[in-house]
């Protein structure tokens, strides 16, 4: 049975966005293949967040009788203590937890991303951005990310569906984030999008009942399930690390480093370090030609230690522990990495297991060396043990610094 039935009218397409705010020098900053979104470029979906946040900015600046009733209110209800979930408006306290973990750099580069949106914003729209502050965007940029929604459109001219983009929707977004936490750890992409499926609506472009083939199409949001009496209709926004949830959403699952893949941590050697005795023929030689390349070397590693995220670490060990000539590590056994002679030397690190031209004491040599990676990137981490960092998350109140030490257990 379908609960909320919306017409067109009712929601705001970024793409419309992109004109319904007057900025014509909007575009001229974007390529004609980043608006259109070809070949997926990630560029797409920022170009249209910012036409939102200046739609979102735009409506903050006049009388609540030129907006629409929703605008109005996602205007209205954002405030301090929606805000302070998002990294974007931590306290320092909260800031110094992370400081150093992966997660910390991620949002320092989305970050910096939205610094360059408020430059072009600021350049391209005077209009709206003359009397709006650098703290103003970031609210706005905010209520965007966490109020609107990625839908499927129904194209009238094609009578076809067309490409998925972002919107913002009333009642859609009224709808909280629910997965049940998965009983297996979901390894693939395939468990991830199966597990995806116990979300409890589902949304996507109908018709109302008995509307003729002529009526128009209606946004609409219906129940999975059978729901019980007052029971909550949520929806799912997706499953990614948590960061990623933080940074868009305002919030993080206890779960995702326990029951998915998509934690991670980055193993990192400087080449100035490495043992040159591990192969005591070829150690200096390497080292000089792999520092020719690199100064560091890393590896990302997830919560799985799945063989797609450790091979290239425990690759790289076994060849650098492997005293014998790099050709025939390459003709049998598949050598290739950064730093390696002509012919071999793309992409990751590779080496198949088992080598006949690695022996037993090579392979737990190179055990060793990616054992000391990750000890030494645990130590490097800020706060307790995990034991210690799990204690306290009991002990913290939901809010900023709860969600910042989710992301520092998590890696």
């Amino acid at each position: 049975e379908v609960l909320v039935s919306l017409p067109r009218a009712a929601f705001l397409l970024a793409e419309e966005a992109e004109g319904a705010v007057p900025c014509p020098e909007l575009a001229a900053h974007w390529s004609p293949e980043v608006r259109r979104g070809d070949g997926g470029d990630p560029r797409h979906n920022r170009y249209f967040a910012l036409a939102l946040s200046l739609a979102v900015l735009q409506s903050m600046g006049r009388p609540a009788a030129q907006n629409s009733p929703h605008m109005q209110d996602i205007v209205k209800h954002f405030g301090r203590s929606a805000q302070s979930r998002f990294p974007l408006f931590w306290p320092d306290e909260a800031r110094s937890a992370i400081q150093g973990t992966l997660a910390s750099e991620h949002l320092e580069r989305a970050e910096g991303g939205l610094e360059e949106d408020y430059e072009i914003a600021r350049k391209s729209c005077s209009a709206i951005m003359s009397a709006r502050s650098s703290d103003d965007f970031r609210r706005a940029w905010a209520i965007v990310a966490s109020r609107s929604c990625r839908m499927l459109w129904m194209d009238e001219d094609k009578d076809d569906l067309g490409a998925p983009q972002t919107a913002l929707v009333p009642y859609f977004d009224l709808a909280n984030h629910f997965l049940p936490e998965p009983g297996l750890v979901l390894r693939t992409q395939e468990a991830l999008d199966g597990h995806l499926q116990l979300t409890r609506s589902r949304h996507g472009p109908g018709k109302m009942p008995d509307a003729g083939p002529k009526a128009p199409w209606h946004i609409q949001m219906w129940p999975q399930f059978a729901l019980r009496a007052g029971e909550e209709l949520t929806d799912v926004y997706g499953v990614l690390p948590n960061e990623d949830m933080l940074w868009s959403w305002g919030f993080t699952v206890p779960w995702i480093h326990n029951r998915t893949c998509l934690a991670r941590t980055r193993l990192t050697v400087a080449v100035k370090r490495l043992p040159l005795d591990a192969a005591p023929e070829r150690g200096e030689e390497r080292a000089k030609r792999l520092g020719a390349a690199v100064q560091e070397l890393h590896f990302l590693v997830d919560s799985c230690l799945s063989s797609s995220s450790l091979a290239e670490a425990l690759a790289f060990a076994r060849f650098w522990h492997a005293d014998v000539d790099e050709a025939l590590l390459h003709r049998d056994c598949g050598l290739r990495g950064h730093g390696l002679p002509p012919g071999f030397a793309v992409g990751p690190f590779a080496l198949a297991s088992p080598c006949a031209h690695v022996g037993e004491d090579a392979e737990a040599a190179a055990l060793r060396f990616v054992a000391k990676l990750a000890a030494e990137r645990s130590a490097s981490l800020p706060g307790g043990s995990l034991e210690e960092d799990e204690l306290l998350m009991e002990t913290t109140e939901p809010g900023a610094l709860l969600d910042a030490l989710t992301l520092r257990r998590d890696e």
